[in-house]
């Protein structure tokens, strides 16, 4: 998605990274999964974390169409969001694979 934000909106860093330790801390989550994605959305004044399918979501609905309309999907509930949110993760090689990269076997 990261590759798709041709307006810079978005700053990536690794979970295991200080800047992403620094900022969970000062809006007052614990741990990170580093299984999932995590966004802190709402700038300073009143930062929110969200996780798995509510973070991709959000950083669709804010990236050109066409993939600002897959953020529709926010009107499925959360536990169905997620699950495909979890399928989609787990075979994310297989379905975006990396340009040059070669197909990892199904």
């Amino acid at each position: 998605m990261v590759a798709r934000d041709r307006a810079g909106r978005f700053r990536p860093a690794p979970l295991q990274g200080e800047e992403a330790r620094e900022a969970l801390r000062r809006i007052g989550a614990g741990a990170p999964a580093l299984d999932t994605v995590m966004v802190i959305a709402g700038g300073a004044a009143a930062p929110r974390l969200l996780v798995r399918s509510d973070a991709a979501l959000f950083v669709l609905s804010r990236l050109p169409a066409p993939w600002r309309w897959l953020a529709l999907a926010r009107a499925l509930p959360r536990p169905l969001r997620d699950r495909v949110y979890d399928l989609v993760a787990r075979h994310r090689r297989r379905l975006f694979p990396a340009p040059g990269a070669r197909r990892p076997p199904p």
